[in-house]
């Protein structure tokens, strides 16, 4: 009888530990799920495969892009939206032939 109680208190033990470890693996691929939805590859690829790299307005894009992802990887994704924003509006304020330009037109045009 009491072989029943300590088989029963361990098998509660393991499951309580392994129960912490379910929520944060579902979230975990949630996150991973939601960002690879989000994720804006036709740009990406419309860099490379357009000669885009050639142009200033979209490596200043491009890196825009790559500085928020970087910020919100390793910090926090509020700084990074923020910084993202300021850089942005400094570069249009203290450039002004500096114009940056929507793609998603241009990115509808070659998409089939």
């Amino acid at each position: 009888m009491s072989g029943d109680l300590t088989l029963n208190l361990l098998i509660a033990v393991v499951t309580l530990a392994m129960i912490f470890l379910i929520p944060a693996a579902v979230f975990a691929g949630v996150l991973f799920k939601v960002g690879w939805d989000v994720f804006d590859r036709d740009y990406i690829y419309a860099y490379f495969s357009r000669g885009w790299m050639k142009s200033l307005n979209r490596n200043f894009q491009l890196l825009v892009i790559l500085l928020t992802t970087l910020v919100t990887v390793l910090l926090d994704l509020n700084i990074a939206v923020l910084l993202g924003t300021i850089i942005f509006y400094l570069v249009q304020k203290l450039f002004k032939s500096f114009e940056i330009t929507d793609v998603e037109a241009e990115l509808e045009e070659g998409i089939d």
